[in-house]
């Protein structure tokens, strides 16, 4: 279906029933902010599924710790990366991106 007679679709039903739209509006925000609290409960293998709507950092056992800059190039490391990992100890310069 062609996206501009689905919009157009869309809109004749909700105007004539607004009522079930307003129900599956709050239906759907309601899921959504239940997913968005999802904690992390399986934990083997999931590096290989990472999921966005699970929360990580609240897991007791996920600490890494604050990140520090780099010497060199102000990159942002956690405490034990190697140092000068990032730039080869200054070796390499990058431009500065452009916002």
């Amino acid at each position: 279906m062609h996206p501009e007679v689905n919009r157009k679709t869309v809109k004749k039903y909700v105007s004539k029933n607004s009522h079930v739209a307003r129900t599956k509006s709050n239906k759907y925000k309601e899921k959504i902010s239940e997913i968005r609290l999802l904690p992390w409960t399986s934990k083997p293998l999931s590096a290989f599924k990472y999921k966005p709507n699970f929360d990580y950092s609240m897991d007791e056992i996920v600490t890494l710790g604050p990140r520090l800059p780099c010497s060199w190039c102000r990159a942002r490391k956690w405490k034990d990366e190697t140092q000068g990992m990032c730039c080869s100890g200054g070796k390499v310069q990058l431009p500065n991106l452009e916002p």
